[in-house]
């Protein structure tokens, strides 16, 4: 009786003492008496869970952490899926094992670690179209960029081409212009498409053959017409580059070869001899200008085949019906024969009997039927 006592509390594993009762240390009290003492334990405090993202290379995406401060140990705990650009999950780990979610109970013991890993998603494909400004539609076939082992975030690049009747205006990429003639950009899991804008090449040189004579002039400009730029403008000879020479001196064909802006036009220029024509002898009805050309033609009679030699003061022996008229010219031309057909004299004659018995027998039809009228 009036025994003094003082009970220590006992350790807990994974708990912790909160609470001493006042009872825990005193007198006894009478011997028969119990005296019951109360000691409190919380549960100790978890320790922080790490949640790391990162590339199948290890590069970290992003982390964070869940502080075991508030938590004790025991509760549970859930980590969040994250979604980064032009990545796709590979797997999650929990403390080097491989789960199927982020989830698990924080400890007292030790700090956890969940992993996310992430690849790289496969690059989607990049479609090239060529366009004309003024009609919208295409103007080549479609081509499309793709390298087999492109990942997202990987170069492409792209050019312009040339199609014949087109010039080359501007190019965007997802509608964003850019400067010069090729497209760089990075492959993405988003299809993307390239445009390439085009004009109507309106670049046009007009040429003509011609032909000069040995000692004439020339000039690359006699063979020029017209010529216009790419916008359809009207250009000046002095802008066109002409190559090729013409000899005057020499026979021969002569290309020359006009170009404006990438287009050419080839015209052809045709040195001849010059021949001067020899004037005829003027027509005389004096023998002796005849004699000197020693003039003799043979004409032949279409309807009878009868034949006549003019002689030397032009006279000719007209066939049957038929008129010749023979122009006389030098030795250095032809004589031109021209036939004038007479109408035969009987043909009249035919007509006029024709015409007078068709008239005996419409008289006399009439007059058949005036009798019988008549009778009746």
């Amino acid at each position: 009786m009036n025994q003094a006592y003082n009970f220590a509390p006992k350790n807990i594993n994974r708990y912790a003492l909160s609470h001493i009762p006042d009872n825990a240390a005193g007198t006894y009290p009478d011997p028969n008496q119990t005296i019951k003492v109360y000691y409190s334990y919380t549960k100790n405090k978890a320790k922080p869970v790490h949640v790391i993202y990162q590339d199948k290379e290890g590069k970290e995406l992003a982390k964070e952490e869940l502080d075991g401060n508030e938590k004790k140990w025991g509760d549970s705990f859930e980590t969040e899926l994250k979604s980064f650009t032009g990545y796709e999950l590979k797997e999650i780990t929990l403390n080097g094992v491989q789960v199927s979610e982020g989830i698990g109970v924080f400890d007292d013991t030790n700090e956890q670690t969940v992993v996310y890993s992430y690849d790289l998603k496969k690059a989607a494909p990049v479609k090239v179209q060529y366009i004309d400004d003024d009609t919208q539609k295409e103007i080549s076939q479609q081509e499309e960029i793709l390298d087999k082992n492109a990942i997202f975030g990987d170069l492409f690049e792209s050019h312009t081409k040339d199609i014949p009747g087109y010039i080359f205006g501007s190019g965007d990429l997802n509608g964003q212009t850019q400067e010069g003639n090729s497209i760089v950009g990075n492959y993405t899991d988003q299809a993307q498409i390239i445009t390439y804008h085009y004009k109507k090449d309106k670049t046009k040189i007009a040429v003509k053959d011609s032909i000069v004579h040995i000692g004439e002039s020339w000039s690359a400009s006699d063979n020029f017409e017209s010529a216009s730029d790419k916008n359809g403008d009207p250009i000046k000879f002095q802008s066109i580059q002409a190559i090729g020479t013409v000899d005057v001196t020499k026979e021969g064909i002569y290309p020359i070869e006009y170009s404006y802006g990438g287009v050419k036009s080839t015209a052809y220029v045709t040195v001849k001899e010059n021949k001067k024509s020899l004037p005829a002898p003027a027509l005389d009805k004096d023998e002796e200008a005849f004699k000197d050309n020693k003039f003799t033609k043979k004409v032949t009679n279409i309807d009878d085949n009868k034949s006549a030699v003019t002689s030397t003061k032009n006279k000719l022996n007209l066939a049957e019906h038929s008129i010749f008229d023979v122009k006389m010219q030098s030795k250095y031309n032809q004589s031109t024969v021209k036939k004038t057909k007479l109408p035969k004299t009987g043909e009249e004659m035919n007509k006029v009997a024709i015409v007078f018995g068709l008239l005996l027998v419409i008289i006399s039809l009439i007059s058949l039927y005036v009798r019988k009228c008549s009778k009746s």
